[in-house]
């Protein structure tokens, strides 16, 4: 293992990444402490073109980084649907002015430049998600896979998958 320069943002923390088609790396990284004045209610994004060694062209999203009552932000999802050539992305997380509801889901047919189709996966209730994609030949070819906590009878004590293809 060998670590990455530091991302370019203090305070960051429960980032996910990804790699696109060309190479690059995309970092996604909550924030909840920060005193450059950028936006701590969106989520921070970065790029490495070697690797994932160093982190450049930092970037205050419009993807939130939890409810906006808090300033403590929230673990969120990230994964590149596998189409050759093609950089989707979903990322998963709540959209929510007050408490942890609202699973949302949005897509980036960018390679993470723009986000614009999201859905609703489940109001009540909603915290820490990861995300996860079938791979091509196999029964889940096609599925995307949404894990999150929080469970139907408004507690954090269980974990519910959404299953889920881009056509919903």
């Amino acid at each position: 293992w060998d670590t990455s320069a530091p991302f370019p943002a203090f305070g960051t923390n429960e980032a996910a990444v990804a790699e696109l088609s060309d190479g690059r790396i995309l970092f996604i990284a909550r924030r909840h402490l920060g005193t450059d004045g950028l936006d701590t209610f969106k989520k921070h994004f970065a790029w490495s073109h070697d690797g994932g060694e160093t982190w450049r062209d930092l970037s205050v999203s419009k993807l939130p980084d939890g409810p906006t009552d808090n300033r403590y932000g929230l673990m969120h999802g990230l994964v590149r649907l596998p189409v050759q050539g093609r950089d989707l992305l979903v990322f998963s997380n709540v959209e929510s002015d007050s408490g942890r509801r609202q699973g949302t889901v949005w897509v980036s047919f960018d390679g993470g430049q723009t986000w614009p189709v999201k859905r609703l996966v489940y109001g009540p209730h909603g915290a820490y998600s990861s995300l996860g994609a079938g791979r091509p030949g196999t029964p889940g070819e096609g599925q995307i896979y949404l894990l999150f906590e929080g469970g139907p009878d408004g507690t954090y004590t269980a974990m519910q998958v959404a299953r889920f293809n881009l056509a919903w």
